[in-house]
């Protein structure tokens, strides 16, 4: 399962936090893109 809150402030930068369960033992990685849509 995924939980990913967002929050920002006037004036002030993105804060995202979350949480992913159900992955294997190890190191993973993630990405953020700006745009919503990927064919941009």
């Amino acid at each position: 399962m995924e939980s990913f809150y967002l929050f920002q402030h006037a004036e002030a930068p993105l804060k995202m936090t979350g949480e992913i369960d159900g992955l294997s033992y190890g190191k993973h990685g993630m990405h953020v893109h700006e745009l919503g849509d990927l064919s941009k």
